[in-house]
């Protein structure tokens, strides 16, 4: 640990952390724009200033390391005269448009001018404007207020991975910009409003609907895939205006499809009353007479209950004790694409939360979309590859992906036996087996590489296997899924609660 002290207090933390890093651990203020613990640093709003004991000029924070015996000081006369300097240059082309402004009333801009801004400014000539660009239809763009943080370049570079926000011309005339001038390829978008400090980029669907002070803040769980992210559901009386990520949660960022969910609240599709048959054609009608309806269709007749995937806990357990209490016999579904209704060897869900699958010394996708079925799965995924670390991929499609993968092989949806054999065949090369191979050994075949990356990953000290949709939904599920059972334990992944076996649900 490296022993320094802020404001005349000694304070410990890891090496290698930042002065504004160490200053946000231990509670003490300093003010930021481009700054963002999710982001490569940028050091380009110069707000973080700090005075360092024998330094001549105040350094900024957010890129400077902590050293052992650093003094540092967050206040003093004359930081307040930096900072209000400061202040003062980003303010010169700010149009005064705060009435009127989204942001207004959650702004840092606005809370640091009243904080550290002088009183008056000394600016009189004419103020730059900026065209503003279309960014698609979930963000709204005010280009003029922007300050030139950076922040949304960095995003779509480094989280999103599209790279299609960029930077022009340079100076007093930058200007941030769609690099093609359409819509944003993202599906983490709507991430874009919430990192921008100012109103530079707004959300689009909730633009000009409701004040900030206005809403009221529900926590909650997204139900849109199985990564089960933590939301914020803001409303107004009882409708729903927006829903963003929880401030500290262990995953900053939401994907716009559990973003915008809302809108199907406001759909007139939206069925609000029951309904009834009668001579073919849907009428509405009273709970009493649906029930009744319902009571005479069931009596003395084989029943089978299908439901969604994407049914809250409540309903899934009402469904269970409906069917206990009145058809004990009924077959209970809850999707439409599995195809093998045998057990599986290991139940859907995730053995591993994100952060260990991020963690893991090798991750393989079979036979998924990860980033049209869990886009922060497939963030995380892109985050680890940027640090160095495999990640493979064995499916029979190629995928849009936005991150460089260390293998990608395809393999045709009746071969996925023949894979799982020839990595059965590899790890038996090493001594690992599991009683059960031998019952594969004639699907073996040397042609098929990809299995030789499965056995390859799994032989390390941790994986994490990720299974998607192409086996689950495959004919012979349950026996593909045994093997990958059989080639876990084999490899030792089996014992731990977080053993590698991740089978994405259906929904």
């Amino acid at each position: 640990m490296t022993s320094l002290f802020i404001n005349n207090q000694e304070v410990e933390v890891s090496p290698g952390t930042s002065i504004l890093e160490a200053c946000r651990e231990h509670g003490a203020d300093v003010p930021y724009f481009c700054y963002h613990p999710e982001l490569s640093v940028a050091a380009n709003c110069r707000m973080c200033l700090v005075e360092v004991e024998g330094w001549a000029k105040p350094a900024a924070s957010c890129c400077t390391p902590v050293s052992e015996g650093m003094k540092v000081k967050t206040q003093s006369d004359s930081l307040a005269k930096d900072r209000e300097m400061v202040m003062e240059y980003l303010l010169i082309h700010h149009p005064l448009d705060c009435p009127v402004c989204d942001q207004g009333g959650s702004c840092k801009l606005q809370d640091y001018t009243v904080e550290h801004g002088a009183s008056k400014g000394r600016y009189s000539e004419p103020k730059r404007a900026v065209v503003n660009y279309e960014l698609g239809p979930f963000v709204n763009t005010c280009m003029t207020r922007c300050i030139h943080c950076t922040r949304c370049v960095r995003f779509a570079d480094e989280v999103a991975g599209t790279g299609d926000i960029g930077i022009l011309n340079r100076s007093d005339h930058m200007t941030i910009a769609g690099i093609v001038e359409e819509a944003l390829e993202s599906e983490l978008s709507g991430n874009l409003p919430d990192i921008c400090p100012v109103g530079a980029l707004l959300d689009k669907p909730s633009h000009d609907v409701s004040r900030p002070w206005e809403m009221s803040h529900h926590q909650s769980t997204c139900t849109q895939c199985p990564n089960g992210c933590d939301i914020s559901i803001e409303s107004r009386g009882d409708e729903v205006m927006r829903i963003r990520p929880i401030d500290g949660s262990p995953e900053p960022w939401i994907c716009d499809r559990g973003r915008y969910v809302y809108d199907a609240f406001r759909s007139d599709n939206r069925i609000l009353k029951p309904t009834v048959r009668v001579d073919g054609k849907l009428d509405e009608a009273t709970w009493d007479e649906a029930f009744e309806k319902t009571a005479s269709l069931l009596k003395g007749k084989r029943v089978g209950i299908l439901f969604s995937a994407d049914w809250s806990i409540e309903g899934q357990m009402a469904i269970r004790l409906m069917r206990d209490a009145l058809f004990p016999e009924a077959r209970v579904a809850y999707g439409l694409h599995r195809r093998d209704m045998r057990k599986f060897a290991f139940e859907e869900g995730f053995s591993m939360t994100t952060a260990q699958i991020e963690a893991a010394e090798q991750v393989v996708v079979l036979g998924s979309d990860l980033r049209q079925r869990l886009p922060l799965l497939m963030q995380r995924l892109r985050k680890r590859g940027r640090a160095g670390k495999p990640v493979s991929r064995i499916g029979a499609m190629n995928y849009r992906t936005n991150m460089d993968l260390t293998s990608d092989a395809l393999v045709r949806p009746r071969d996925w036996a023949a894979v799982i054999a020839r990595a059965m065949d590899q790890v038996s090369e090493v001594g690992k087996t599991a009683a059960g191979f031998d019952g594969w050994k004639a699907a073996v075949s040397d042609r098929h590489e990809a299995g030789k990356i499965l056995a390859d990953a799994l032989l390390a000290d941790s994986c994490a296997l990720v299974v998607g949709e192409e086996i689950r939904a495959h004919e012979d599920a349950a026996a593909l899924i045994h093997g990958l059972d059989l080639l876990m334990r084999a490899c030792g992944h089996a014992e731990a609660d977080n053993d590698g076996r991740n089978l994405i649900p259906e929904g």
